[in-house]
């Protein structure tokens, strides 16, 4: 029987891994949509995002230091203004996470939204090598088995070619989709990892502080590319927004709102919820790409490869990972 406060935990666990479904998929359609029709600027699209991450996180931090403006500042100026050793060390993965969400763009501009979504699975590959390189983390057999069985899922779907030609498909280049996907998949896993690593053997700060000090490098860099793809254009009164509608909008608060989401997910679900909830995710993306956007052919090779990576999926997230070689480091964030 339920008590009161496993029955609230319980439903707070379903809510966070509801929102995360929504998210993800609706990020990845809303995206490829968005591409079909709207020649819209990606770059200030993801520098806006990350303006609205950046301000979500700064509500979070003024919280949680009981709303007032005097300590928030004092914090602020502690911990990163004043504390550069440790703000420096970001600015890798400040980087890479904003070339990832760049190139997101560029491959959804490329490649259906199911195709996508089911390719960017191999950023577990490339995590799992990743960690045991940098965090010594040891694999068992049951995800390399996963591992392998994803790789084979993915390489199904991208030889089947299951895209529609389309009127104007020489304006999209399913190489060029393919090459941004894998770059991400190296890319983001790499500084997850990174992070990873500097969250148990730095400073031990606060999560929010850590997101902060990433945001300032994401925000500058995300800058300097809209100043090389706009140029003075973006000082133009109209300019900054030029293009965009409710859609792209849209986008921009699901981006900016992600990162909230997935510190929740972490907070109240396991990684076998999560594996359950990426699979929902793709099986959605599919559906919807199928039945409302029209780019997507569903034929056999394409479902023996997708149920491939959705079981991959699923089994890697239900194995347990052996602790890194070196004793483990409690972290206080």
């Amino acid at each position: 029987m339920y008590t009161t406060n496993s029955s609230y935990t319980l439903a707070i666990r379903i809510s966070v891994l509801c929102l995360l479904i929504v998210q993800t998929s609706s990020g990845v359609l809303l995206m490829r949509y968005s591409r079909l029709y709207n020649n819209y600027s990606s770059t200030l699209a993801v520098f806006y995002s990350e303006i609205l991450k950046t301000g979500l996180l700064l509500i979070l931090f003024y919280k949680q230091n009981q709303f007032s403006v005097r300590l928030t500042w004092s914090a602020i100026k502690k911990e990163i203004i004043f504390n550069p050793k440790e703000t420096i060390k970001l600015i890798i993965p400040g980087a890479l996470y904003l070339i990832q969400n760049n190139l997101v763009f560029i491959a959804l501009s490329n490649l259906d939204a199911a195709t996508f979504q089911i390719t960017y699975q191999l950023k577990i590959i490339t995590t799992s090598l990743i960690s045991i390189c940098i965090l010594g983390t040891r694999i068992n057999k049951n995800k390399w088995v996963a591992l392998i069985s994803l790789m084979v899922g993915v390489i199904l779907v991208q030889d089947g070619k299951s895209t529609k030609p389309t009127e104007d498909s020489h304006e999209k280049s399913w190489a060029i989709g393919l090459a941004c996907v894998l770059f991400a998949c190296i890319s983001s896993p790499f500084a997850g990892v990174y992070y990873e690593k500097l969250i148990k053997t730095g400073a031990q700060c606060s999560i929010v502080i850590r997101n902060l000090q990433l945001a300032i490098f994401s925000l500058t860099f995300g800058f300097i590319g809209v100043l090389i793809q706009e140029g003075t254009n973006f000082f133009l009164l109209g300019d900054q927004f030029k293009n965009f509608d409710a859609v792209v909008w849209g986008i921009i608060c699901i981006q900016g709102a992600g990162g909230i989401i997935v510190a929740a997910v972490v907070k109240y679900t396991n990684n076998i919820q999560k594996g359950f909830a990426t699979s929902i995710s793709i099986v959605l993306s599919s559906l919807i790409s199928y039945l409302l956007l029209h780019d997507l052919v569903i034929d056999g090779q394409f479902m023996m490869g997708g149920a491939l990576v959705l079981g991959s999926t699923i089994l890697y997230s239900m194995s347990g990972t052996k602790p890194p070689k070196d004793t483990a480091i409690d972290s206080k964030c």
